[in-house]
């Protein structure tokens, strides 16, 4: 998995979940999504869940007209062709597992040994936030 910078969709595991999220046919993709990085379930590889659940975050920041400035192509026509608000038990969902993935998770864990990316990555996550609330 390539990682290139400390945004939400600046990862592979990011960009992959966009692609799912575009293909999903099920209404519960979002949910579903927050709920296996809440449970810390492994999905894919050991940060998928983790990179996926910010990633369904930002999208449900966008959904609340509060994008943020770098979403992909894919996730803006996902958004174009979904322009449903989110319930606010969908948000409250995202604010929990964005807590639990920025407290203790492999991810963070990884994040904070690069000592260089840690700042950026907390202020991204705390925007993140910001945007839900």
């Amino acid at each position: 998995m390539g990682t290139w910078d400390t945004g939400i969709f600046d990862n592979d595991a990011a960009c992959d979940w966009v692609c799912d999220l575009e293909e999903a046919e099920e209404d519960n993709f979002l949910d579903r999504t927050l709920d296996a990085a809440i449970r810390g379930e492994m999905v894919r590889y050991p940060t998928y869940a983790e990179h996926s659940a910010l990633a369904a975050a930002e999208i449900i920041a966008a959904l609340l007209g509060r994008p943020c400035g770098a979403l992909t192509e894919t996730a803006e026509e996902w958004l174009a062709n979904n322009p449903r608000p989110p319930s606010p038990e969908l948000v409250e969902k995202a604010l929990v597992a964005i807590d639990k993935v920025a407290a203790d998770s492999p991810l963070a864990k990884s994040i904070r040994f690069e000592k260089s990316k840690k700042a950026a990555w907390e202020a991204c996550i705390e925007d993140l936030k910001a945007r839900l609330k």
